[in-house]
């Protein structure tokens, strides 16, 4: 009886082994969207993040930082590295893109400035381009509307890049 009970106990639990978990994308929307191997530019120079001082909103705080695996419609590489967030809300960014062969555009990288505003993040480009871009726990979503149409994009943050939450603390000389 005692054999007989172990062996259903090792069959059930095989069972449940053997059944699959849900998809990442089931269980995060947002992972569905992603662009693991989305290629934008080398960088040729080192980029810093900032420590914002402790007058900056934690609300612009959470921007900083490096987002990826993102594609504008899904076509259209794009990462940004929002390297510093100052107490106006005011941001400095490198905004990388992809090539996007169909509107003859070549892969590139731009430092620019940004406005967080009401929890979004707005970067206005030459050209008339607007991207708008807003946090949703672990990733920042974003819209861009230009001269060559609107695109969508979901990106996450890259996690070898520390998140920023407070500003350093120098030590004390003894």
């Amino acid at each position: 009886m005692q054999r007989l009970l172990i062996l259903f106990m090792l069959v059930t639990l095989a069972a449940c082994a053997g059944q699959s978990k849900k998809p990442a994308s089931d269980i995060d929307p947002h992972a569905k969207n992603l662009v693991p191997n989305c290629y934008t530019v080398d960088l040729f120079d080192p980029y810093f993040l900032e420590y914002p001082d402790e007058t900056v909103s934690d609300e612009s705080r959470a921007f900083l930082g490096v987002w990826r695996q993102g594609a504008w419609n899904g076509e259209w590489c794009h990462d940004l590295y929002v390297t510093a967030v100052y107490p106006d809300g005011s941001v400095d960014v490198l905004d990388l893109y992809g090539p996007l062969y169909d509107a003859n555009i070549e892969a590139t990288v731009f430092k620019r400035k940004g406005q967080i505003r009401e929890g979004q993040l707005v970067i206005n480009s030459i050209g008339f381009a607007q991207s708008v871009y807003r946090r949703e726990g672990r990733y920042l979503l974003g819209k861009r509307s230009g001269i060559h149409g609107d695109f969508n994009i979901t990106m996450l943050r890259e996690e070898r890049v520390a998140e920023v939450p407070i500003p350093p603390i120098n030590p004390r000389r003894s």
